[in-house]
């Protein structure tokens, strides 16, 4: 393994496997994702989340504010060919503690971008991101972000990826139990606590990588588009089981997507993206009762929502 090192910023790279870790004196962040198929078990792969150390979760609770995320006037380029390559423009948005917003747009629009801004692990951008009212620019935002693939350890059973990000962050001895089992229970893992990856299906997979991100203590989640790389039974199944764990818990959900009816089902708002450079075209509140039915997706109030999302999309 090959690693280089400056101040701020360390990449470990493996075969098909790219590392980032960002550490300063107060926190450290890990994220970790992979850009080739995820078919070699018997590469290391780590967690596709942040996490605090033991010190700052110790004293952490969570704060109740109005607005969970603010980003104001953002923008973000890189350089490619000695070009500027412009991937984020003026984005402006704000997110209400407890409610569930999903994010959708073309393929390259910068919908990712946005994430890992927001999770703090991209720094040269204009404007300003609020995360519970702190700006990233000077404190490290309590993110919890869950990518595409899973990314589960396959030498560890369901149990002890489940607990990893506790174990990283030194507060695993500290956890109850119990609170632990429940939260089997609830995300419908109970029954495979023992069982590796290689014995779960892609739905269970991801069950495991959710209850993984949910275990941290940040306020806000980051799911890019967990659910698709699933089948259309199988993601059906998920929304419907997200819904109920999110309306029993309510935490501050931004959801990637291209899935326009899975963005319909699970979110209070709906924010639509143009094509690079991304900027934020519509925002649609979804006057959807909860708790979610199936159903709905029939009736004509969706149809609608549905029709003028459609429409936005292919402009």
């Amino acid at each position: 393994m090959n690693i280089s090192t400056n101040q701020h910023f360390m990449k470990l790279n493996t075969i098909g496997t790219h590392f980032s870790i960002i550490e300063d004196k107060k926190s450290t962040i890990t994220i970790m994702y992979t850009y080739m198929e995820f078919v070699m078990y018997a590469q290391i792969i780590w967690l596709s989340f942040l996490y605090v150390k033991s010190s700052v979760i110790a004293k952490f609770t969570e704060v109740k504010v109005e607005q969970a995320v603010e980003v104001i006037n953002l923008s973000k380029s890189y350089i490619l060919d000695k070009k500027e390559l412009k991937v984020l423009e003026n984005i402006n948005l704000k997110v209400t503690a407890g409610n569930f917003i999903s994010i959708i747009g073309p393929s390259g629009c910068g919908k990712s971008t946005l994430f890992r801004v927001i999770a703090g692990l991209e720094k040269d951008y204009t404007g300003s991101v609020y995360v519970n009212g702190s700006d990233i620019a000077n404190t490290k935002p309590y993110i919890a972000y869950m990518l595409q693939k899973d990314l589960l350890l396959p030498w560890r059973n369901v149990w002890k990826n489940v607990v990893l990000p506790l174990e990283l962050a030194g507060t695993l001895k500290d956890t109850d139990n119990t609170f632990l089992e429940k939260m089997l229970e609830e995300f419908g893992l109970k029954e495979f606590k023992n069982a590796y990856p290689d014995e779960l299906s892609g739905g269970m997979r991801q069950r495991v990588a959710l209850l993984r991100t949910w275990l941290m203590k940040g306020s806000v989640m980051l799911l890019d588009e967990p659910f698709g790389a699933l089948d259309a039974l199988t993601r059906n199944h998920m929304q419907d089981w997200l819904t109920k764990v999110w309306e029993k818990h309510q935490k501050t959900v931004l959801f990637i997507t291209h899935d326009i009816e899975e963005a319909i089902y699970l979110s209070d708002e709906i924010v639509v993206m143009s094509q690079r450079p991304g900027k934020f075209i519509e925002s649609l509140n979804i006057d959807l009762e909860r708790p979610r039915k199936r159903d709905m997706v029939y009736t004509q109030q969706f149809v609608e929502y549905k029709k003028r999302i459609m429409s936005k999309v292919q402009e």
